[in-house]
């Protein structure tokens, strides 16, 4: 479902922001990057962050809507969902 595929998106996205703020934090103590460099690496990692909750309730809302359209269960079409 498209709320899934969103909600592993942004998983996805925050441990790639995640390891870009470890390499920023790692170049600035380096003396190759900025304060501001890491800054931003940090500012877009939690926006990320913030995003994930909304994926994660559409695909329960999605998958709770098609459960009452098709009478199974919305854990079975989680299941169904993932093949």
């Amino acid at each position: 479902s498209l709320g899934a595929a969103q909600a592993l998106v942004a998983r996805e996205t925050e441990q790639l922001q995640l390891r870009t703020l470890d390499l920023t934090e790692r170049l600035y103590r380096g003396g190759r990057g900025t304060e501001r460099d890491v800054q931003q690496a940090r500012v877009l990692l939690e926006q990320t962050r913030a995003q994930a909750p909304g994926f994660e309730a559409e695909r329960r809302a999605s998958l709770a809507a098609l459960a009452v359209l098709t009478g199974l269960a919305p854990a079975q079409l989680d299941l169904d969902a993932q093949r």
